[in-house]
């Protein structure tokens, strides 16, 4: 995630830069997610803050989409690699809106040639309808607790950190 105040900053890209060289991380690895209102702040900056990402190889995911209004032509423009559904969406207050405005939402992300990460999934149930909808990926408490980067790590198999 990079916040609004990072986004501004002119030495991300200097900083994006050093992470790759200096973890080695292979072109199309790495991607950056940015929250949509902060996106549409300065949408013209940030139009050219993603151009130049995506010439480092950087992938490109848009967060919280629809919690905000964002220009559809913005969204076609930024090229994003993936979108992430706002809970909101996955939870509404009116549940018989909820598959349709989803299987839309899903359908528009496809249409432009993006993933649909749905966040906020709770339930085995969660999981499974989205999945049924389109959602290629998923985030949420259905998937366990957050963890920290030690456990992460040993789930994955790899070494503790050094501190």
């Amino acid at each position: 995630n990079v916040s609004s105040d990072h986004m501004l900053r002119h030495d991300l890209l200097q900083e994006v830069k050093l992470v790759l060289t200096r973890c080695r991380i292979a072109r199309g690895s790495l991607r950056l997610q940015f929250n949509e209102a902060h996106v549409m702040q300065n949408p013209e900056y940030s139009a050219q803050m993603f151009e130049r990402l995506r010439e480092l190889g950087v992938g490109l995911v848009l967060d919280q989409f629809g919690a905000s209004v964002i220009s559809l032509s913005y969204l076609q423009r930024f090229m994003f690699d993936a979108i992430k559904l706002d809970k909101s969406f996955i939870h509404p207050n009116q549940k018989s809106a909820k598959p349709k405005l989803l299987r839309s939402l899903i359908s528009l992300g496809h249409d432009l040639g993006v993933a649909i990460i749905a966040d906020g999934l709770e339930s085995e149930s969660d999981v499974i309808e989205l999945s049924q909808l389109g959602s290629e990926l998923a985030q949420g408490s259905a998937f366990g607790a957050p963890l920290t980067i030690q456990d992460a790590r040993k789930l994955m198999g790899l070494a503790p950190e050094a501190a």
